[in-house]
């Protein structure tokens, strides 16, 4: 496997960043919590590194417009349905992300007021509206589920997933759960206060499908679970590297024989 890249350190104004790891469909998935601050460049949107450098996708939930915040384009994804039956998709490269409800959403396509608060427009565009599900307590209390098929077995993945709720709802604290259980707080995080929350999860596919649940917090009281965003990133299988490689030293030596001539 593949070592991780050292992790930028954030600073949650209303939470804390917390490291976890815990198996969702088999694999042993490492979550990493964080913000995105309030910067021209929208630089806490990952944008790949020396380790993740295959891009498979990214999309969002805002409904309007495909948005492009750090060299990073999100797609955008319309909702359809409502309540219980509130969906969409989006397919990139051979990989989909299914997102649906666990129960009965009664909070819908929810906007928010928050992202008008970053001075990159095409960040506060994307962080304006999302998805969000029923508040926590409720009896139409619900999770937001993101199912990813098409992954291959054996390659690590890295996710980051973008969630802001602000304004007149307030600050909603949510944790991502194992299999719908709210007992497993396995990364609790806010989304609010006024900066948009990132969880950025790692895994290695053992099977071409991974399930995540964002739920609301159930020990914070009246919450509901947001997500505005999502990007994914691989680490390329070794015959990629290999013919990377040889690629990038053929060019050295037509380089060097051009040189010498």
């Amino acid at each position: 496997m593949t070592s991780l890249p050292t992790t930028k350190t954030y600073t949650l104004a209303a939470a804390f960043a917390l490291a976890a790891a815990l198996s969702v469909h088999g694999a042993t998935v490492s979550f990493i919590t964080g913000s995105i601050a309030n910067d021209a460049g929208g630089t806490d949107i990952f944008n790949g590194d020396t380790t993740y450098v295959d891009f498979v996708g990214a999309f969002s939930l805002n409904g309007t417009a495909d948005r492009t915040v750090n060299s990073v384009t999100f797609v955008n994804t319309t909702l359809s349905g409502s309540g219980a039956t509130l969906n969409t998709s989006y397919s990139a490269n051979g990989v989909t992300f299914n997102i649906s409800v666990d129960g009965s959403n009664t909070g819908g396509a929810g906007t928010s007021s928050g992202g008008a608060g970053y001075t990159n427009s095409e960040l506060s565009a994307l962080l304006t509206r999302g998805m969000a599900s029923a508040n926590v307590g409720t009896p139409t209390e619900s999770y937001i589920v993101l199912e990813i098929t098409g992954l291959t077995i054996g390659v690590e993945y890295r996710m980051q997933t973008l969630h802001l709720q602000q304004g007149q709802d307030g600050n909603r604290d949510m944790i991502v759960v194992n299999d719908g259980d709210l007992g497993n707080a396995t990364s609790r995080f806010t989304a609010g206060g006024p900066l948009a929350a990132t969880v950025t999860s790692t895994w290695t596919a053992d099977a071409t499908t991974q399930t995540f649940r964002f739920a609301p917090d159930p020990v914070s009281g009246n919450n509901r679970s947001i997500l505005n965003g999502v990007s994914l990133y691989a680490v390329p299988e070794p015959s990629t590297y290999g013919l990377f490689m040889g690629m990038i030293a053929m060019i050295g030596l037509l380089t060097s024989r051009r040189k010498r001539k």
